[in-house]
């Protein structure tokens, strides 16, 4: 017979606590703290305990059991009152209850770290753990990066700095410290550049006041780097004198035939080669054409950023990150005659030499890349 149908029988029975000895006074219940749904409840009889009675109990869910010492499994969380009765072997009855709380079970949360990801150095990756779920809610995301760098939230942004394959662990965290942990992966590649070279020029100025006949002047100027090609443009501007004879008595004079004057520029390029060139034309032009040349190209360079792929360029030749070096010049001044010698004697020579100007022109390339982007 089931226990609870066994007490009802006991009950009923005619005079059973109303004609019998009495009343049980003093049955209490040692009932559990904090127990979790599930989990077993250990209850037992305290207090008053008569040789030789049973135990009935309810445990207010619908169920109950015989027993001094007995346990119990509450299936769902909630607040059941707990009811004891202890029948003598006279019949003599007494009953005790207690109120019991079941807390609720916290389950373990479940951690996706989300799918692997491919990605070049630097390039900024988003993680996503938002498909993390815990069923009571509320959880902490940790991402070790596998770099030794750490993040927090469920969809963080992070970047590589070196290639290589990371294995990325992220561990949720629940309001009662309970965790999971999951995995991804991230496949880091170094970037790719594609190389070009472009040609440029650079000019530099140089400029004097009147030089004397027979005199030179020395000029150095340190050219670009990865030189290619170095021309030399000096020019000067005879004197406009209009030089007349004088014709004693009268307004008039015989007109002076003018004379250009004369110079010769000099240019020496620091691994020695020279030029000279000689004339009285108004300009003189020395030109050095394939100083250097450009260095056949890579088609792509793989690096971590666009300075790391000129630097490669750089170690490996192909561009230089100084000058060629000082390129010497020399202005001569030959002869600044103002009339051809005419009347010598009689007209002085005030053109010992005129201004003038030499333009320094360096044509050099220059590396650039650009990322090739995937």
């Amino acid at each position: 017979m089931r226990p609870l149908l066994l007490l009802t029988a006991l009950l009923l029975v005619a005079g059973c606590l109303d004609a019998g000895p009495g009343r049980l006074e003093g049955v209490s219940i040692a009932a559990p703290e904090g127990v979790i749904e599930g989990d077993p409840a250990q209850f037992s009889a305290s207090g008053l305990q008569p040789a030789g009675a049973r135990y009935y109990w309810e445990f207010g869910d619908g169920s109950g059991v015989v027993g001094q010492a007995v346990t119990h499994i509450y299936t769902d969380e909630g607040i059941y009152s707990v009811q004891l009765t202890v029948v003598a072997p006279d019949g003599a009855a007494g009953s005790a209850s207690v109120t019991v709380e079941i807390l609720h079970r916290n389950e373990p949360p479940t951690a996706n770290a989300g799918p692997g990801q491919e990605a070049r150095v630097r390039e900024q990756l988003r993680f996503d753990g938002s498909n993390s779920s815990d069923p009571e809610g509320g959880l902490d995301w940790t991402w070790n990066f596998g770099d030794g760098v750490v993040g927090e939230g469920a969809r963080p942004f992070h970047n590589y700095s070196a290639p290589g394959n990371y294995s990325v662990t992220l561990t949720v965290t629940d309001s009662e410290g309970l965790n999971a942990t999951a995995t991804t992966w991230v496949e880091v590649q170094l970037r790719q550049f594609a190389v070009s070279f472009i040609e440029l020029q650079r000019s530099y100025y140089h400029s004097d006041t009147t030089l004397e006949e027979a005199t030179t002047t020395w000029r150095d100027q340190n050219s670009t780097h990865n030189l290619t090609a170095a021309s030399f443009l000096l020019v000067w501007q005879d004197e406009t004198y209009n030089y007349r004879i004088p014709i004693v008595g009268t307004d008039t004079g015989i007109p002076v035939p003018f004379q250009d004057d004369n110079f010769t520029l000099t240019v020496t390029a620091p691994q020695g080669e020279s030029g000279s060139l000689t004339g009285e034309t108004g300009q003189l032009l020395l030109e050095f054409s394939d100083v250097n040349s450009v260095p056949p190209l890579p088609e792509t360079v793989e690096a971590e950023s666009e300075a790391a792929a000129l630097a490669w360029l750089l170690s490996q030749g192909y561009t230089r990150s100084t000058g060629w070096g000082p390129w010497e010049m020399g202005v001569t001044c030959n002869d600044a005659p103002p009339d051809g010698g005419i009347m010598e004697g009689y007209l002085t020579d005030d053109d010992p030499g005129n201004d003038w100007t030499l333009t320094v022109t360096y044509t050099f390339y220059e590396a650039r890349v650009i990322e090739i982007l995937v």
